[in-house]
Protein backbone atom coordinates (compact mmCIF):
# COMPACT_ATOMS: atom_id res chain seq x y z
CA UNK A 1 0.00 0.00 0.00
CA UNK A 2 3.28 2.24 0.32
CA UNK A 3 3.83 1.87 -3.02
CA UNK A 4 0.61 4.15 -3.38
CA UNK A 5 0.66 6.40 -0.62
CA UNK A 6 -2.23 8.64 -2.42
CA UNK A 7 -4.33 5.87 -1.90
CA UNK A 8 -6.25 5.59 1.60
CA UNK A 9 -6.82 2.55 2.95
CA UNK A 10 -10.92 2.95 2.87
CA UNK A 11 -10.90 2.76 -0.73
CA UNK A 12 -9.00 -0.70 -0.68
CA UNK A 13 -11.47 -1.73 2.06
CA UNK A 14 -14.53 -0.40 -0.28
CA UNK A 15 -13.33 -2.62 -3.28
CA UNK A 16 -12.72 -5.90 -1.35
CA UNK A 17 -15.83 -5.55 0.22
CA UNK A 18 -17.47 -5.41 -3.03
CA UNK A 19 -15.73 -9.12 -2.85
CA UNK A 20 -16.43 -10.11 -0.05
CA UNK A 21 -19.73 -12.00 -0.50
CA UNK A 22 -17.68 -13.88 -3.63
CA UNK A 23 -15.04 -14.89 -1.13
CA UNK A 24 -17.19 -16.48 1.45
CA UNK A 25 -18.73 -18.36 -1.23
CA UNK A 26 -15.08 -19.78 -2.15
CA UNK A 27 -14.60 -21.56 0.71
CA UNK A 28 -16.25 -25.31 1.66
CA UNK A 29 -16.63 -23.82 5.55
CA UNK A 30 -18.77 -20.88 6.41
CA UNK A 31 -16.43 -17.73 7.77
CA UNK A 32 -17.23 -17.46 11.07
CA UNK A 33 -15.59 -13.84 10.97
CA UNK A 34 -17.40 -10.63 10.76
CA UNK A 35 -17.29 -8.11 7.76
CA UNK A 36 -14.77 -5.98 9.07
CA UNK A 37 -12.40 -8.33 10.07
CA UNK A 38 -12.72 -10.87 7.41
CA UNK A 39 -12.55 -8.00 4.35
CA UNK A 40 -9.61 -6.42 6.02
CA UNK A 41 -7.91 -10.34 6.47
CA UNK A 42 -8.23 -10.44 2.19
CA UNK A 43 -6.55 -7.12 2.11
CA UNK A 44 -3.32 -8.12 4.42
CA UNK A 45 -3.10 -11.21 2.84
CA UNK A 46 -3.68 -10.07 -0.56
CA UNK A 47 -1.03 -7.41 0.16
CA UNK A 48 1.16 -9.44 1.76
CA UNK A 49 1.47 -12.18 -1.36
CA UNK A 50 2.17 -9.47 -3.56
CA UNK A 51 4.81 -7.40 -1.79
CA UNK A 52 6.54 -11.06 -1.06
CA UNK A 53 6.59 -11.41 -4.73
CA UNK A 54 7.53 -8.22 -5.83
CA UNK A 55 10.47 -7.65 -3.35
CA UNK A 56 11.50 -11.22 -4.66
CA UNK A 57 11.03 -9.89 -7.45
CA UNK A 58 13.16 -6.94 -7.59
CA UNK A 59 15.39 -8.18 -5.33
CA UNK A 60 14.57 -5.70 -2.46
CA UNK A 61 15.84 -6.09 1.05
CA UNK A 62 13.43 -7.14 3.98
CA UNK A 63 13.94 -8.23 6.84
CA UNK A 64 11.68 -11.32 6.92
CA UNK A 65 12.62 -12.52 4.10
CA UNK A 66 16.71 -12.29 4.18
CA UNK A 67 16.88 -14.00 7.52
CA UNK A 68 18.22 -17.83 6.93
CA UNK A 69 14.62 -19.40 7.91
CA UNK A 70 12.28 -16.27 6.92
CA UNK A 71 12.23 -17.32 3.02
CA UNK A 72 11.62 -21.23 3.71
CA UNK A 73 8.63 -20.72 5.99
CA UNK A 74 7.17 -18.01 4.42
CA UNK A 75 7.01 -20.26 1.12
CA UNK A 76 5.63 -23.09 3.25
CA UNK A 77 2.98 -21.20 4.91
CA UNK A 78 2.01 -19.40 1.77
CA UNK A 79 1.02 -22.94 0.17
CA UNK A 80 -1.03 -24.16 2.92
CA UNK A 81 -4.22 -25.27 1.64
CA UNK A 82 -6.06 -24.19 4.68
CA UNK A 83 -4.34 -20.44 4.35
CA UNK A 84 -5.47 -19.92 0.66
CA UNK A 85 -7.55 -16.89 -0.06
CA UNK A 86 -9.35 -16.38 -3.25
CA UNK A 87 -7.17 -15.34 -6.33
CA UNK A 88 -8.89 -13.13 -7.63
CA UNK A 89 -8.64 -10.92 -4.30
CA UNK A 90 -4.64 -11.23 -5.53
CA UNK A 91 -6.09 -10.14 -8.91
CA UNK A 92 -8.05 -7.24 -7.74
CA UNK A 93 -4.87 -5.72 -6.22
CA UNK A 94 -2.80 -6.00 -8.60
CA UNK A 95 -4.93 -4.80 -11.76
CA UNK A 96 -6.52 -1.79 -9.59
CA UNK A 97 -4.12 -0.58 -7.50
CA UNK A 98 -0.26 -1.51 -8.76
CA UNK A 99 1.85 0.65 -11.48
CA UNK A 100 3.66 -2.35 -12.47
CA UNK A 101 0.44 -2.99 -15.12
CA UNK A 102 0.28 -6.75 -14.41
CA UNK A 103 -2.99 -7.19 -15.58
CA UNK A 104 -3.52 -6.08 -19.26
CA UNK A 105 -5.43 -8.93 -20.28
CA UNK A 106 -6.90 -11.79 -18.83
CA UNK A 107 -8.11 -13.17 -21.33
CA UNK A 108 -5.70 -16.18 -21.74
CA UNK A 109 -2.77 -15.25 -19.36
CA UNK A 110 -2.13 -11.47 -18.03
CA UNK A 111 1.14 -10.50 -17.00
CA UNK A 112 -0.02 -11.46 -13.50
CA UNK A 113 -0.15 -15.05 -13.92
CA UNK A 114 2.89 -14.93 -15.89
CA UNK A 115 4.92 -12.81 -13.63
CA UNK A 116 3.86 -15.00 -10.18
CA UNK A 117 4.42 -18.17 -11.78
CA UNK A 118 7.83 -16.87 -12.79
CA UNK A 119 8.88 -16.46 -9.14
CA UNK A 120 7.49 -19.66 -7.83
CA UNK A 121 9.71 -22.25 -5.92
CA UNK A 122 11.56 -24.88 -7.85
CA UNK A 123 10.54 -23.40 -11.19
CA UNK A 124 13.15 -26.16 -13.30
CA UNK A 125 9.73 -28.18 -12.12
CA UNK A 126 7.73 -25.86 -13.76
CA UNK A 127 5.82 -24.30 -16.51
CA UNK A 128 4.37 -21.29 -17.40
CA UNK A 129 1.11 -21.66 -17.50
CA UNK A 130 -1.57 -19.92 -19.95
CA UNK A 131 -4.89 -19.89 -18.39
CA UNK A 132 -6.45 -16.79 -17.69
CA UNK A 133 -6.34 -15.08 -13.95
CA UNK A 134 -10.61 -16.36 -13.77
CA UNK A 135 -9.75 -19.72 -13.63
CA UNK A 136 -7.09 -19.74 -10.80
CA UNK A 137 -8.40 -20.22 -7.83
CA UNK A 138 -5.78 -19.45 -5.45
CA UNK A 139 -2.07 -19.65 -5.02
CA UNK A 140 -1.95 -23.42 -4.40
CA UNK A 141 -4.21 -23.98 -7.76
CA UNK A 142 -1.65 -21.62 -9.90
CA UNK A 143 1.36 -23.96 -8.33
CA UNK A 144 -0.90 -26.97 -9.11
CA UNK A 145 -1.26 -25.70 -12.83
CA UNK A 146 2.76 -24.67 -13.36
CA UNK A 147 3.60 -28.68 -12.22
CA UNK A 148 0.97 -30.49 -13.68
CA UNK A 149 0.21 -28.89 -16.91
CA UNK A 150 -2.44 -30.44 -19.26
CA UNK A 151 -0.14 -31.71 -21.54
CA UNK A 152 0.15 -34.41 -18.84
CA UNK A 153 -3.30 -35.20 -18.44
CA UNK A 154 -4.32 -34.82 -22.59
CA UNK A 155 -4.31 -38.63 -23.11
CA UNK A 156 -6.04 -39.57 -19.52
CA UNK A 157 -9.32 -40.33 -19.69
CA UNK A 158 -12.06 -38.29 -18.01
CA UNK A 159 -12.24 -39.19 -14.74
CA UNK A 160 -15.41 -41.15 -13.15
CA UNK A 161 -17.54 -40.12 -10.01
CA UNK A 162 -17.23 -43.43 -7.86
CA UNK A 163 -20.35 -43.61 -5.59
CA UNK A 164 -18.64 -45.94 -3.45
CA UNK A 165 -16.98 -45.33 0.07
CA UNK A 166 -13.45 -43.63 -0.09
CA UNK A 167 -12.15 -46.07 1.71
CA UNK A 168 -12.90 -48.92 -0.54
CA UNK A 169 -10.27 -47.07 -3.12
CA UNK A 170 -7.16 -47.26 -0.60
CA UNK A 171 -5.84 -50.71 -0.94
CA UNK A 172 -8.01 -53.03 -1.76
CA UNK A 173 -7.57 -54.49 -5.33
CA UNK A 174 -10.46 -53.69 -7.72
CA UNK A 175 -11.42 -56.22 -10.09
CA UNK A 176 -9.95 -55.27 -13.45
CA UNK A 177 -12.03 -53.43 -16.11
CA UNK A 178 -13.41 -55.23 -19.32
CA UNK A 179 -10.29 -55.06 -22.10
CA UNK A 180 -7.83 -54.26 -19.49
CA UNK A 181 -5.10 -56.47 -18.61
CA UNK A 182 -5.73 -58.89 -15.46
CA UNK A 183 -2.42 -58.35 -13.98
CA UNK A 184 -2.41 -56.65 -10.46
CA UNK A 185 -1.25 -52.91 -10.94
CA UNK A 186 -1.71 -52.28 -6.68
CA UNK A 187 1.66 -52.29 -6.03
CA UNK A 188 5.25 -53.12 -6.60
CA UNK A 189 8.55 -53.98 -5.08
CA UNK A 190 10.39 -51.06 -2.88
CA UNK A 191 13.84 -49.56 -4.82
CA UNK A 192 15.93 -52.16 -3.28
CA UNK A 193 14.06 -54.69 -4.53
CA UNK A 194 13.34 -53.84 -7.70
CA UNK A 195 17.21 -53.27 -7.94
CA UNK A 196 17.43 -56.90 -6.65
CA UNK A 197 15.70 -58.17 -9.62
CA UNK A 198 17.77 -56.67 -12.26
CA UNK A 199 15.90 -53.19 -12.65
CA UNK A 200 18.56 -50.21 -12.76
CA UNK A 201 17.55 -46.84 -11.80
CA UNK A 202 19.14 -43.70 -14.36
CA UNK A 203 18.95 -40.23 -13.42
CA UNK A 204 16.66 -38.70 -16.40
CA UNK A 205 17.66 -35.70 -18.05
CA UNK A 206 14.16 -34.28 -18.00
CA UNK A 207 13.33 -31.71 -15.39
CA UNK A 208 9.75 -32.66 -15.64
CA UNK A 209 8.68 -34.81 -12.34
CA UNK A 210 5.93 -36.91 -14.47
CA UNK A 211 8.86 -38.10 -16.62
CA UNK A 212 9.34 -41.85 -15.62
CA UNK A 213 9.89 -44.19 -17.53
CA UNK A 214 11.01 -47.67 -17.58
CA UNK A 215 12.53 -49.74 -21.04
CA UNK A 216 14.33 -52.88 -21.00
CA UNK A 217 15.25 -53.16 -17.14
CA UNK A 218 15.84 -49.43 -16.65
CA UNK A 219 13.82 -47.12 -15.09
CA UNK A 220 14.67 -43.31 -15.65
CA UNK A 221 13.67 -40.80 -13.09
CA UNK A 222 13.93 -36.92 -12.92
CA UNK A 223 16.34 -35.58 -9.86
CA UNK A 224 14.04 -34.47 -6.84
CA UNK A 225 15.50 -32.34 -4.29
CA UNK A 226 13.92 -33.37 -0.37
CA UNK A 227 14.26 -30.71 1.77
CA UNK A 228 10.98 -29.04 4.34
CA UNK A 229 9.71 -26.82 1.60
CA UNK A 230 9.10 -29.78 -1.04
CA UNK A 231 7.32 -31.86 1.93
CA UNK A 232 5.20 -29.37 2.54
CA UNK A 233 4.28 -28.35 -1.29
CA UNK A 234 3.76 -31.91 -1.93
CA UNK A 235 1.41 -32.74 0.67
CA UNK A 236 -0.55 -29.72 0.12
CA UNK A 237 -0.64 -30.32 -3.44
CA UNK A 238 -2.13 -34.08 -2.87
CA UNK A 239 -4.29 -32.58 -0.47
CA UNK A 240 -5.72 -29.71 -2.86
CA UNK A 241 -5.48 -32.89 -5.87
CA UNK A 242 -7.85 -34.94 -3.59
CA UNK A 243 -10.24 -32.00 -2.77
CA UNK A 244 -11.26 -31.70 -6.30
CA UNK A 245 -13.65 -34.24 -7.72
CA UNK A 246 -13.55 -33.69 -11.28
CA UNK A 247 -9.52 -33.56 -11.77
CA UNK A 248 -7.61 -36.48 -12.47
CA UNK A 249 -4.71 -37.82 -10.16
CA UNK A 250 -1.71 -37.30 -11.57
CA UNK A 251 0.16 -35.97 -8.83
CA UNK A 252 -1.21 -38.53 -6.38
CA UNK A 253 0.06 -40.84 -9.13
CA UNK A 254 3.33 -39.84 -8.82
CA UNK A 255 3.50 -39.56 -4.66
CA UNK A 256 2.46 -43.40 -4.39
CA UNK A 257 4.88 -44.32 -6.80
CA UNK A 258 7.58 -42.87 -4.58
CA UNK A 259 5.74 -44.08 -1.35
CA UNK A 260 5.88 -47.81 -3.15
CA UNK A 261 9.78 -46.74 -4.14
CA UNK A 262 10.69 -45.60 -0.55
CA UNK A 263 10.10 -48.27 1.93
CA UNK A 264 13.06 -47.89 4.37
CA UNK A 265 16.31 -45.64 4.03
CA UNK A 266 18.29 -48.58 2.24
CA UNK A 267 16.40 -47.34 -0.69
CA UNK A 268 16.94 -44.16 0.17
CA UNK A 269 20.57 -44.71 0.03
CA UNK A 270 20.29 -46.78 -3.56
CA UNK A 271 18.42 -43.62 -4.86
CA UNK A 272 21.01 -41.39 -4.11
CA UNK A 273 23.74 -43.09 -5.18
CA UNK A 274 21.98 -43.10 -8.86
CA UNK A 275 21.49 -39.20 -8.40
CA UNK A 276 17.56 -39.52 -8.61
CA UNK A 277 17.32 -38.28 -5.03
CA UNK A 278 19.48 -35.44 -3.42
CA UNK A 279 18.55 -34.64 0.59
CA UNK A 280 19.16 -31.22 1.67
CA UNK A 281 18.60 -31.03 5.90
CA UNK A 282 17.83 -34.71 5.91
CA UNK A 283 18.82 -38.13 6.16
CA UNK A 284 18.37 -40.83 4.76
CA UNK A 285 15.57 -42.86 7.61
CA UNK A 286 13.85 -38.63 7.83
CA UNK A 287 13.63 -38.80 3.74
CA UNK A 288 11.79 -42.18 4.52
CA UNK A 289 9.54 -41.40 6.85
CA UNK A 290 8.81 -38.53 4.71
CA UNK A 291 7.66 -40.79 1.94
CA UNK A 292 5.84 -43.13 4.21
CA UNK A 293 3.39 -40.38 5.32
CA UNK A 294 2.92 -39.39 2.35
CA UNK A 295 1.09 -42.74 2.26
CA UNK A 296 -1.85 -41.08 4.51
CA UNK A 297 -3.31 -38.74 2.43
CA UNK A 298 -4.46 -40.30 -0.26
CA UNK A 299 -7.39 -41.75 -1.92
CA UNK A 300 -6.92 -43.34 -5.60
CA UNK A 301 -8.25 -46.01 -7.88
CA UNK A 302 -5.27 -48.17 -8.12
CA UNK A 303 -5.85 -50.18 -11.34
CA UNK A 304 -6.66 -46.86 -13.16
CA UNK A 305 -4.31 -44.36 -12.60
CA UNK A 306 -1.22 -42.04 -14.02
CA UNK A 307 1.42 -45.27 -13.49
CA UNK A 308 -0.96 -47.87 -13.69
CA UNK A 309 1.22 -49.18 -17.48
CA UNK A 310 4.58 -48.59 -15.45
CA UNK A 311 3.47 -50.88 -12.62
CA UNK A 312 2.46 -53.24 -14.84
CA UNK A 313 6.11 -53.37 -16.77
CA UNK A 314 7.89 -53.44 -13.28
CA UNK A 315 5.68 -56.18 -12.01
CA UNK A 316 6.32 -58.39 -14.94
CA UNK A 317 9.81 -57.75 -15.01
CA UNK A 318 10.49 -58.43 -11.66
CA UNK A 319 8.62 -61.65 -12.06
CA UNK A 320 10.26 -63.51 -15.14
CA UNK A 321 12.99 -65.74 -13.29
CA UNK A 322 15.74 -65.11 -15.89
CA UNK A 323 16.33 -61.37 -15.30
CA UNK A 324 16.58 -61.74 -11.27
CA UNK A 325 18.75 -64.88 -11.92
CA UNK A 326 21.05 -62.97 -14.15
CA UNK A 327 20.80 -60.23 -12.02
CA UNK A 328 21.66 -62.57 -8.36
CA UNK A 329 24.36 -63.45 -10.40
CA UNK A 330 25.80 -60.17 -11.50
CA UNK A 331 24.98 -58.83 -8.08
CA UNK A 332 26.57 -62.04 -6.01
CA UNK A 333 29.49 -62.36 -8.45
CA UNK A 334 30.56 -58.95 -10.48
CA UNK A 335 29.58 -56.40 -7.69
CA UNK A 336 33.21 -55.22 -7.74
CA UNK A 337 36.69 -56.00 -9.98
CA UNK A 338 37.90 -58.41 -6.89
CA UNK A 339 34.92 -60.96 -7.62
CA UNK A 340 34.60 -60.63 -11.18
CA UNK A 341 38.35 -61.73 -11.17
CA UNK A 342 37.84 -64.42 -9.35
CA UNK A 343 35.06 -65.65 -10.87
CA UNK A 344 37.27 -65.90 -14.33
CA UNK A 345 39.86 -67.10 -12.29
CA UNK A 346 37.94 -69.54 -11.24
CA UNK A 347 36.20 -70.41 -14.50
CA UNK A 348 39.72 -70.43 -16.08
CA UNK A 349 40.53 -73.08 -13.28
CA UNK A 350 37.42 -75.33 -14.06
CA UNK A 351 38.55 -75.36 -18.16
CA UNK A 352 41.83 -76.35 -17.27
CA UNK A 353 40.61 -79.06 -15.18
CA UNK A 354 38.20 -80.74 -17.44
CA UNK A 355 41.32 -80.16 -19.92
CA UNK A 356 43.58 -82.00 -17.98
CA UNK A 357 41.10 -84.44 -16.94
CA UNK A 358 40.31 -85.31 -20.53
CA UNK A 359 44.49 -85.77 -21.39
CA UNK A 360 44.42 -88.05 -18.34
CA UNK A 361 42.21 -90.52 -19.11
CA UNK A 362 43.09 -89.92 -23.42
CA UNK A 363 46.76 -89.52 -23.28
CA UNK A 364 46.80 -89.75 -27.44
CA UNK A 365 43.47 -89.02 -28.84
CA UNK A 366 44.90 -91.48 -31.72
CA UNK A 367 44.63 -94.40 -29.65
CA UNK A 368 41.27 -94.30 -28.42
CA UNK A 369 39.07 -96.85 -29.74
CA UNK A 370 35.70 -97.20 -29.42
CA UNK A 371 33.49 -100.20 -29.35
Amino acid sequence: MSRKPEISLDIYLQEIRKLEFRARQSYSESIKLGSNEFVLMLLLDGCFILEYFLKYEDKEIDIHCDVGWGGPTIISDMFLLENQIPFFIIHKLASSFSDLKYCQSCENCCNLVYNLSSLLPYKEMLTHPYVSCNNIQHLLHLYYICMVPKSQTAHLHPPVIKRSPSWLWMRTPQEPSEGKASQNSIIIPCAAELHYSGVKFKRSLSHHLFDITFNKGVMEMPLLVVDNTIRTIFTNIVAFEQSQINRSRVFTSYVVLWNMLVDTARDVSLLEQCSILELVQHNEEQAADFFNQLADCWSMDYNDHYYANLFLDLQKFCCSKWHSSRARLMQDYFNNPWSSISVVAGVILLVLTVIQTFYAVYPSGNNCNCH
